[in-house]
């Protein structure tokens, strides 16, 4: 429970900052893919929603148990320039998710899918080995 709420604390913490950050950069994303995140033993899953997108409009990297993905979506201008939309709902611009992982990832296995408009993230997690030591005592007199 407790680790449930510093887990969110942090992630918007990190929200925070990329705002800050792109603030500073006269950059301000302009959506945020809805996204599930679940982790099981031995691995973190995650699902991204991004119907429209192709493989090359999306970049993901790992750099200090930070997860981060982002892309662009184009507006689709078929049909030429002078276009007046009446109704404009579908996501267009910029986004990027930063995701927190609280175990140390395996970097060599992770795999990343996208299909159907979902993108599909696997990042199997490094064994943790449990080593118990018996400290020796040093008297002093």
């Amino acid at each position: 429970m407790i680790g449930d709420i510093l887990y969110e604390l942090k992630h918007i913490e990190e929200e925070i900052k990329k705002l800050l950050a792109s603030y500073h950069k006269k950059e301000i994303t302009t959506f945020s893919p809805p996204m599930d995140v679940f982790e099981t033993e031995n691995k973190i899953k995650i699902y991204l929603d991004l119907p429209g997108f192709k493989a090359s409009d999306i970049k993901i990297e790992i750099e200090n148990r930070h997860l981060t993905v982002k892309g662009t979506k184009k507006i689709d201008k078929q049909g030429g320039g002078g276009l007046n939309f009446l109704c404009l709902e579908r996501k267009f611009g910029t986004f990027e998710r930063r995701i927190f992982l609280n175990k140390e990832p395996d970097l060599d296995h992770i795999k990343a899918v996208l299909s159907k408009g979902v993108l599909k993230i696997t990042i199997p997690l490094l064994k943790e080995e449990k080593r118990k030591k018996v400290i020796k005592i040093r008297q002093e007199e």
